[in-house]
């Protein structure tokens, strides 16, 4: 089979059997590996694919994309978005229950370094409407589940990882006392669930996609896979005003106290390792959810007297800055007094007077190139 011709099979595969369920919901079935080379010749394999399923995914998409921005139409996949589509196949490929036998014990390692080769040549977002379109794609990544069912019977029983039970298991279930159990196993706890050595390899593998990604690591940030931290790409959105408000709208998709505690524990990195110039784009974010939130807030009562720990942490430190910008808003007297006085209870707190100093330092700091080495 000549190269297009195996570019198209395995694109139109990718395509139908991963990327189209993952956008839309329903079973993937990874497998197999579609490796860092084939990766980034698939750009025409788009013609192979049902154009019925492409207008589904493509609508699917137009409706994500428009939690953050108004658009009509979509374009891709691109060169990137099919590497990209790829290397999260291969990653969900070496979790599969089958590689965890004897004669495929380094089958699992194999996949992660060929995902990881893939997400190394991918270059990351070029424009918004690039971290756009790929987080319409890529949006339900961490929706990803493996239903796992023990079928037991008067003889005996089996269990099927990530596999329906054959239909001869189920038959005659009154006489043969059939009794089935299904599991649901998340992707975050599918890595030490199938491979337990090796999930801190896939985690890695994850969070260098997620760098490729911006807008799907700000709207999942509370997930417990690879946990929030800040990068390069996820701060080089708020570098513009545009991107700033694609960023804030996508950290708004995830519920309020765990988005904070997500960026509380990601920013007291930054701050124990005193990279001011990181902390003066993170607490610019941090001010603007904390004014929005006293904003909409101004007619119920606040909630942040029941919010702990690392979510607390990101409140405080968004208070404390957001009350020294208060006078540049043009607000109404009256409109910055009730501001205020949601704002104030926080900094007033014993947090809030512990973080006096890293507040005093970031009012003299400007934004700059971020230190990756936090």
């Amino acid at each position: 089979m000549a190269r297009a011709e195996r570019a198209a099979a395995t694109g139109k595969r990718l395509y139908e059997r991963f990327l189209a369920p993952l956008v839309l919901g329903g079973d993937v079935t990874p497998g197999p590996a579609v490796g860092a080379r084939a990766a980034f010749d698939l750009d025409g394999a788009l013609a192979a694919v049902d154009t019925d399923l492409r207008s589904q995914v493509d609508l699917a998409r137009v409706r994500v994309a428009r939690r953050l921005v108004a658009v009509d139409m979509l374009d891709g996949p691109s060169t990137s978005e099919w590497a990209l589509a790829a290397a999260l196949h291969d990653m969900v490929h070496a979790l599969h229950p089958e590689l965890d036998g004897v004669l495929h014990r380094s089958a699992p390692d194999r996949l992660l370094a060929l995902a990881e080769q893939t997400i190394g040549r991918v270059a990351p977002a070029t424009s918004l409407a690039d971290a756009v379109s790929r987080h319409a794609f890529f949006a339900r990544a961490f929706e990803l589940r493996r239903t796992d069912t023990v079928v037991s019977w008067w003889t005996g029983s089996r269990t099927f990882l990530g596999t329906a039970p054959p239909s001869r298991l189920l038959a005659w279930p009154e006489v043969r006392r059939v009794h089935t159990d299904a599991t649901t196993v998340p992707l975050a706890e599918l890595p030490s669930a199938s491979h337990a050595g090796r999930a801190e390899h896939f985690r890695r593998v994850v969070a260098r996609w997620l760098e490729k990604v911006p807008l799907t690591d700000l709207a999942t940030c509370s997930r417990e896979l690879a946990p929030f931290a800040w990068t390069g790409a996820t701060l080089g959105l708020f570098a513009t005003p545009r991107g700033r408000v694609l960023g804030l709208r996508a950290l708004a998709l995830g519920p309020a106290a765990d988005v904070d505690a997500a960026l509380g524990r990601a920013t007291v990195a930054h701050v124990k390792a005193s990279a001011w110039e990181n902390l003066a784009r993170i607490g610019d974010i941090l001010a603007e959810r904390a004014l929005t939130a006293a904003s909409t807030e101004l007619g119920g009562p606040s909630t942040d007297r029941e919010v702990e720990g690392d979510a607390h942490y990101a409140r405080v430190l968004g208070a404390s800055l957001a009350l020294g910008r208060i006078d540049t808003l043009g607000l109404t007297p009256q409109a910055a007094r009730a501001i205020t006085s949601k704002l104030m209870p926080l900094t007033q707190s014993l947090r809030g007077r512990d973080l006096a100093e890293v507040v005093r330092r970031l009012a003299v700091s400007e934004p700059g190139a971020l230190r990756t080495e936090v």
